[in-house]
């Protein structure tokens, strides 16, 4: 079986500088001959416009290609004036399945040289984006994509097949059609032939509403979007595997997402009720053992009476119980059953069609069928002041947006091994308490800001152990295994339970901020469309769509951010003003998107029915001042009858 992926990629920024032995040859004594003459006079060549400056076009790999060489040529063409020689390029790399811009690898080469040696083995089974800027130029440059095989189909690499690793959109958030893929990742250090991804309406798949379906191909993307919008204000289901040259993975897990309504935000009012909600939990046997003594065992609880029993609070390595049945009422826990379900198979439970907003109540029955076979004999020890019923109840009140998570303890009376029942053949250990996962890529800092130096990055779907926090809970004091490091990282990055429960830290001292001199970066600006129209939309759009990766480590606001753009009439050798548009959209990793009207009075007056082209770059400013402008490109722009 071949070797998992590592869990982060690890390099220092590289420079790669030129040695000077080009020409070594040429150095060699003269042998004789009349001494040489003064060298001629010369008029420097006038500057380029850095503007004006082209894109390189990239030559190998080719746009997603699978390569078997872990450390591959990259090539490519640049062509330029002789004064415009470049001094430099700077080659990055990004690394999927997310690619975040900040997450980049840099490499500088000569001017001189057209091609570079990756210096470090890239991951196998994992797929990468390439771009070359050149030091003289505005220039963006389109990505180019790439695979780092082998194939899981190899003879070389023989694999059982893993379930894929689902990383966005994340279990119980939200979904914008217009911004957001299905992102995903496989486990193992090869790639699979192809992936189906199923959305649906049910976690059972019963109603599957859109699915990417499976082709005989090679197609090792994980990275995925349905063909048509999802309906506004619905909770749906997704999952994916993997599909191999004869076998297929099992189904990864299932994950819930909800959809947000046509301005983006929100799902309520009378006559949209608010399924966004979701109120959702697990189901641990809460361990206890050993005999009543006086201070008790840790993980229990000594009463009065000198019985004991288990302490409420989810500990490492306690059990999940799936197969156990929860039912949701309406109002208060005597109300009626509008809903129930089974736990999964990690404890799992969720709830998130309500029928109004309002108060629910959650309970679970021990003593009823199929959970009387799975808890008897026990007792609840979480939520509290269930010790000595069967049921075990909490209510809450839920609004439009919320996640309300709601966990049951049982403590078996019958110890080390709990009875077996239900859906348990075996029970696996649960994940560390306060575990915090990672939903993004992030960095794990000495002190809880972004002007303390960061010690370690964590991928997305990275887990360290959360031990302490800021009073406002902003930030947690986390212990990294993979690093061996304690550090501090921002609580939005990621997920995490009950971070009330960890006790607030006393931070250290903050250090002087170090200047943000770096601007923005500007990259893979592009239309979306092949050209426009003006004069009538019967042969085209008249919109232009553009978009851009515009990112910046120290922040930058949506609205500093422009599409710049001017209309050129190429028979009549006109040309328009420059203007400029704002954002129109922003997607994940610093996507935005542009839109630019050109049916418009003055196409009509400046081309008189003739054709021409619109030209446009991007202008970036960062919170700290930095400018930023990207390469000109341009599309035809043609009189439609």
């Amino acid at each position: 079986m071949p070797n998992t992926k590592s869990s982060s990629w690890r390099w220092i920024l590289i420079t790669a500088f030129a040695a000077v032995v080009i020409g070594l040859t040429a150095c060699s004594m003269p042998t004789g001959g009349p001494a040489p003459g003064p060298a001629p006079t010369t008029t420097p060549a006038p500057p380029c416009d850095p503007d004006a400056m082209e894109a390189v076009t990239h030559i190998a790999p080719a746009d997603h290609a699978i390569l078997s060489d872990t450390t591959p040529t990259l090539t490519w063409e640049y062509n330029y004036p002789p004064s415009c020689a470049p001094e430099s390029f700077t080659v990055t790399l990004f690394q999927g399945p997310s690619y975040t811009p900040s997450e980049g690898v840099s490499i500088t080469v000569p001017g001189t040289q057209s091609s570079v040696v990756w210096p470090e083995p890239l991951e196998s089974g994992t797929g990468y984006i390439w771009i070359v800027i050149p030091s003289n130029s505005h220039a963006g440059d389109t990505a180019t994509y790439f695979f780092i095989g082998p194939m899981c189909t190899d003879a070389a690499t023989p694999v059982a097949p893993a379930a894929p690793v689902l990383i966005s959109p994340t279990n119980g958030s939200g979904y914008d059609y217009a911004r957001d893929n299905f992102v995903w990742d496989y486990p193992y250090a090869c790639l699979p032939t192809a992936y189906r991804i199923d959305i649906a309406l049910d976690p059972e798949f019963s109603d599957i509403v859109a699915s990417s379906g499976h082709s005989a191909g090679v197609h090792p993307d994980t990275r995925w979007a349905p063909g048509d919008p999802l309906d506004y204000c619905q909770t749906y289901y997704w999952r994916v595997k993997a599909y191999f040259s004869t076998v297929e993975s099992p189904w990864s897990e299932v994950w819930q997402f909800s959809t947000g309504g046509p301005d983006r935000r929100s799902c309520g009012g009378e006559e949209n009720m608010p399924i966004s909600a979701n109120l959702y939990g697990y189901i641990w046997h809460d361990v206890c053992g050993g005999e009543p003594s006086d201070p008790p065992p840790e993980g229990c609880v000594l009463e009065p009476d000198g019985t004991m029993h288990a302490d409420g609070i989810l500990q490492r390595d306690e059990p999940k119980l799936d197969g156990v049945r929860v039912d949701l009422h309406q109002g208060e826990c005597d109300g009626p059953v509008v809903d129930s379900m089974v736990s999964r198979s990690a404890g799992e439970y969720w709830f998130n069609a309500f029928p109004a907003e309002g108060e629910y109540c959650v309970s679970i029955s021990a003593n009823v069928p199929p959970n009387d076979a799975i808890l008897l004999p026990g007792k609840w020890t979480a939520p509290e002041g269930f010790l000595d019923t069967y049921t075990a109840s909490q209510t809450v009140t839920i609004h439009a947006g919320d996640h309300v998570s709601i966990d049951f303890g049982w403590d078996y009376d019958l110890l080390p091994i709990p009875p077996m029942g239900g859906n348990n053949p075996q029970i696996t250990p649960s994940p560390v308490p306060h575990s915090f996962h990672t939903t993004q890529n992030a960095f794990c800092r000495k002190g809880p800001s972004k002007v303390f130096e960061a010690v370690a990055t964590l991928t997305e779907g990275s887990e360290a152990v959360a031990e302490g926090r800021l009073a406002d809970n902003s930030w947690l004091y986390v212990y990294w295994e993979p690093g061996n490091v304690y550090c501090w990282i921002a609580t939005y990055l990621g997920e995490i339970d009950d971070v009330d429960d960890l006790p607030v830290r006393t931070p250290p001292p903050t250090p002087t901020p170090v200047p943000d001199t770096t601007p923005p970066a500007i990259s893979d600006l592009h239309s979306l469309n092949s050209k426009v129209f003006y004069g009538s939309s019967s042969c085209g759009p008249t919109i232009m769509y553009a978009t851009a990766r515009v990112t910046d480590e120290g922040g930058i606001s949506d609205s500093n951010v422009l599409l710049v753009y001017r209309f050129i009439s190429s028979n009549s050798g006109g040309t328009g003003d420059w203007h400029t548009t704002p954002v129109a959209d922003v997607a994940m990793g610093g996507q935005m998107g542009f839109n630019v009207n050109v049916n418009t009075n003055e196409v009509m007056s400046l081309f008189k029915q003739l054709n021409g082209q619109i030209e446009f770059y991007v202008k970036a400013i960062d919170n700290a001042g930095n400018e930023a402008t990207s390469g000109i490109q341009s599309i035809p722009l043609e009189f439609c009858q």
